[in-house]
């Protein structure tokens, strides 16, 4: 009978530690569930925001299209001091008779656009420009792909890091004249 006891108190303490286990385990199963959810519930919140955002970036790129396709001026933006073309809107064509890709593929085609008077000051003002130290307007003259001289004014923005340290230059290009 003391040996039938021992081995009912053994299983009976098996059962409760089983017990203990199966419910320690359940809490576990039951906060990973919950994480797993909350996981699903992210995902698909970021899911909602990335179709969004891409609707946004759709409709931003349809505006931004519509505004280069209608817009007869030119923007550039340059690097500064590399002199690196970061972007030429599609209007340059009308301008230049070039590409916009032109000017991507040659840092040196909006020098050489220059007539020989404008290439001088150019020149002369390089230390100007990478110091932010030049007028916010002003025309020169540029010989288009097919040679026709044209009088171009140009609008400057400057951007600047937070060390104030001149990092790019815009401008908008206007054709002001055009010369035989």
């Amino acid at each position: 009978n003391e040996q039938i006891r021992l081995q009912r108190d053994a299983a009976m303490h098996q059962r409760v530690d089983a017990e203990k286990r199966r419910i320690g385990i359940e809490k576990r199963l039951s906060i990973l569930l919950e994480k797993v959810q909350e996981n699903d519930d992210l995902i698909h919140d970021l899911k909602q925001k990335t179709i969004s955002l891409n609707k946004e970036k759709l409709f931003l790129k349809r505006k931004i299209d519509l505004f280069e396709n209608n817009v007869t001026d030119v923007i550039f933006k340059i690097l500064i001091p590399s002199e690196k073309i970061e972007y030429v809107s599609p209007s340059v064509v009308n301008l230049t008779g070039y590409e916009s890709k032109d000017f991507y593929d040659s840092v040196i085609l909006f020098k050489d656009l220059l007539t020989d008077q404008y290439k001088e000051n150019l020149k002369l003002y390089k230390n100007n420009i990478v110091e932010g130290n030049i007028p916010e307007c002003g025309d020169f003259q540029i010989i288009t792909k097919s040679g026709k001289v044209k009088t171009i004014r140009q609008h400057f923005r400057y951007e600047t890091n937070l060390k104030s340290t001149v990092i790019a230059l815009e401008f908008l290009l206007q054709d002001v004249t055009e010369h035989d």
